[in-house]
């Protein structure tokens, strides 16, 4: 993001680095060679550590964006292994133990409740963990869900440290 310091910094050792250039060689206020090269060295740095800012915070951007996106498509997979609960027959469940499984892949009482972004992301942990581990295969999820959640959550996870780290210690870096 643009830093209104750093950009006075940069135009002011541009404006130094010009006056440099139009005065003479023995002229007394002239910079020494080592403080040109010093202030050249100087902009040059800035300059770089600038346009890593903007890398990192395009980075940034663009993880924030993948993992609000796995987020809704997650809270969609959820939905489905909710109805997919919700559909299973009277005849290959009962009352309890749909409740039951409800409650082990996360619905709160057998409901669909509110979704944050935290709910959503534990839930898709719950389901993962859990499908193995129920012993009739027709009350688990099935593949058709829990691989899409399975590949969501790693998006997810893949891009939280992009999406949280970074533009601070770029900017930090900037700064000095």
């Amino acid at each position: 993001m643009p830093d209104k310091e750093v950009q006075e910094q940069i135009e002011k050792a541009e404006l130094i680095l010009a006056d440099y250039a139009t005065r003479a060689a023995d002229d007394p206020h002239k910079l020494t060679t080592l403080l040109f090269t010093t202030e050249t060295d100087r902009l040059a740095a800035l300059r770089l550590a600038e346009e890593a800012t903007y890398a990192t915070d395009a980075t940034r951007a663009a993880a924030s964006g993948k993992i609000r996106a796995g987020l809704d498509e997650l809270r969609a997979l959820h939905s489905e292994g909710y109805n997919f609960i919700k559909g299973l027959l009277r005849s290959v469940i009962s009352a309890p133990d749909r409740l039951a499984l409800f409650i082990l892949y996360g619905w709160e009482s057998g409901e669909i409740g509110d979704f944050d972004d935290a709910r959503i992301e534990a839930m898709a942990n719950q389901a993962i963990a859990v499908t193995p581990t129920i012993a009739n295969p027709a009350h688990r999820y099935p593949a058709g869900i829990l691989d899409p959640i399975v590949a969501q959550l790693k998006i997810v996870n893949d891009n939280q440290t992009l999406a949280a780290g970074g533009t601070q210690a770029a900017t930090q870096d900037r700064g000095a």
